[in-house]
Formats: C-alpha cells, structure tokens, sequence
C-alpha cells in the first residue's frame, strides 16, 4: 500500500523509541486522557457506568506532557474516552512532537477520516492504534453497540497506512470466544490488513478466573507470535506481572489522577496538587502489587 506521505519518519522515530528503552528502569508510556467524551458505548468498557465528562485544558495536557518529558518518558499516548473527540489533538501531536516524544493515538477509529488523519501525521503523530475485535463485522458492532463501527474501524486501517502512519489493533478477547485457534486466525486477518501488530487485552469479570490473561501470554509464547501480538502481562514463571505493577507506564486522567495503569483502580497520587517526579519517587517506595485482578 502507498503512502501519500513517506513512512520513513515514523520508523525512525520507533526505532529511536527502542532505542531509547533499552535498560530503563523508569515508566516508558504516558497514557494521558484527554476527554471521558465517547462515541460509542462498548459493553465491556472498564469506563462505561462513568458519568465524569471532563475534558483536559490545553494547557493543562501540555503540562502533563512537558513534565514527562522532563521525566524521561519517551512516548505518550492520547487516551480517553476517545481522544479523537478532543478539538486541538493535532497542537498537542505537534507540542508533543517537538519535545522529541513518540506519539500514539489510543481510539476506535470512528471519527478520523483520511483528511483529518493527513493532518496528524502532518502534525508530528508517529502511530495510532484502533480498538477491533473482531474480524467479524455483526460481533463487532454489537460489543461496540453502534452498527457499522467495523466497516469504519477498516477503513480508518486503510487510511492510516495512507497517511504513513504506524498502526496497530487494540483488540479484547472474551471467555467464551478465546482459543489458539481464534488467536491465530485474527492475527492473520489483522495482517491482511496491514496492521503493524496486535495489543491483546483479556477480558474478565468477577466470574472468570483472572488467570486468563496470563495463559493468554502463554499461548502467544507458545505459538511464537510474540514479534506481532503482544500483551501487558509476562507467562515465564516468578515474572507473572504486568507493565503497570512494573512501573513501565502511567496513566493521567482528566481529573489529574496518576495511576501506573488506565485499568487500575489505585490512585498515586494528583498532578495538579503534586509535581510528576514526586508521584514517580513515591510510586517506586509502594510494595508489588498482585497482578490480577487490575484493582491495585
């Protein structure tokens, strides 16, 4: 597929991010939340029942991606809700951008068309990754609970790639629907595609063994799919956790809350009372937490 701009940039700027993690001890994302505004109404949404509809302050999201910077964390990525919804996304790519940071856009890929994508990658964006969860378009559209959200989750695939961005799937795998077999047969589907890669989430409730998620890690272990799927949590034995019980990553919600996770109900602290660097100092003082279930 041709890009209607060079690619080059943005495999420069991941392989300047790879670089940039060898051996560090620190958080390596900023998953920052810019809206709690959301297009869709997904059934399995940690957020769903949330009725907060805030929204960052520009100036406020660019505080919070100086003060990583300053941090050495070399990527964030815009969170939401659908950060898509949030009208200066292209500033911040670009502020974000200048400080020598990675860029990623976190999204369901229902609102970006080609025009507004162009614009992004224009702006300094290296790398979108689009929620898809099924290569089945009816599946789909009903855990998304908005009819056609596939056909336009493809298309935004298509017109990404366009744009010379790097573009992986966001992709929740189910009790009820999760095997090897699945596992393969969509990450074939997503490479057809043109996807760049997998992030696998597993969903559980109450109800599911919470063990689930690191079989998973197993099984991608197992069927050596780890140079294309990946997942937040390690299967090799006495390193089962996960990138948020690592301190690998954080999370700034529109209130200014910190956590080491966007699924993780513990709260480190404010950055709008608290600098950044002191949150990280004491987060590396709290004892291990249990993986699962994503409550600590």
């Amino acid at each position: 597929m041709t890009a209607d701009f060079p690619d080059y940039r943005r495999k420069l700027a991941f392989l300047s991010l790879k670089k940039s993690l060898r051996g560090k001890a620190g958080p390596a994302n900023l998953f920052l939340s810019l809206t709690d505004r959301c297009d869709l109404n997904c059934l399995h949404c940690y957020y769903r029942d949330r009725k907060r509809r805030l929204s960052l302050s520009f100036g406020t999201a660019k505080n919070i991606i100086r003060q990583a910077r300053e941090n050495g964390i070399p990527q964030v990525t815009f969170f939401g809700g659908e950060p898509s919804l949030y009208p200066r996304l292209a500033e911040l790519a670009a502020y974000a951008d200048g400080l020598g940071l990675f860029t990623e856009l976190d999204t369901n890929g229902q609102s970006l068309g080609r025009k507004e994508l162009r614009e992004l990658s224009r702006a300094g964006l290296s790398s979108v990754m689009v929620s898809l969860h099924s290569e089945t378009p009816g599946e789909h559209d009903r855990l998304t609970g908005k009819t056609g959200s596939h056909k336009r989750a493809l298309k935004f695939i298509k017109d990404s790639l366009k744009a010379g961005l790097l573009c992986y799937v966001s992709a929740c795998f189910f009790k009820g629907n999760y095997n090897r077999k699945t596992l393969k047969k969509f990450a074939a589907f997503t490479k057809k595609l043109g996807a760049h890669g997998i992030r696998s989430l597993f969903f559980y409730d109450n109800a599911t063994l919470p063990g689930r998620p690191i079989l998973m890690a197993g099984d991608i272990k197992a069927m050596k799919l780890e140079d294309y799927v990946g997942t937040c949590f390690s299967s090799d034995p006495g390193r089962r956790k996960c990138s948020g019980s690592l301190n690998k990553m954080l999370y700034v919600g529109t209130g200014g809350e910190v956590k080491s996770c966007p699924y993780s109900r513990a709260v480190m602290g404010n950055i709008r009372k608290t600098p950044l660097f002191r949150i990280i100092r004491l987060a590396k003082k709290v004892p291990a937490r249990p993986v699962l279930p994503c409550a600590g």
